[in-house]
């Protein structure tokens, strides 16, 4: 299980520190499979808030589904520690990840957020 390294979680993203050098809403480019493929198997389940909590979403292949619209699945990139969800209508943004194990979700919204989140067993 291998964790993603990220800057220090309590510093604000600035748009210097985004790996591409551009702004989260910045339209990201799609990566290839055959680098994610670790990453991405480790992304792959129902993912929540809490132990005790509801799923938030789910992850199946290449598709991010947030459980309120599950109607509307939001293709996803992971690159140099960065998840880039790329939304209907062409906006992307960029996540950067703090930590992905097995059980553990760890990245930083756009806002600044830091979301922890565990799979469901």
């Amino acid at each position: 299980m291998a964790a993603c390294t990220a800057p220090d979680p309590s510093s604000p993203v600035r748009v210097s520190d985004h790996p591409s050098g551009t702004s989260p809403q910045a339209s990201a480019p799609r990566h290839g499979e055959k680098d994610q493929a670790p990453q991405k198997a480790l992304l792959q389940g129902i993912w929540t808030l809490g132990h005790d909590a509801n799923a938030l979403f789910t992850v199946a292949g290449d598709h991010l589904v947030y459980l309120e619209h599950e109607d509307d699945p939001i293709q996803y990139d992971l690159a140099e520690g960065v998840l880039y969800l790329h939304y209907t209508g062409g906006l992307t943004t960029a996540n950067p990840l703090l930590q992905l194990t097995a059980d553990s979700l760890v990245f930083r919204t756009e806002d600044s957020t830091i979301l922890r989140l565990g799979r469901m067993p």
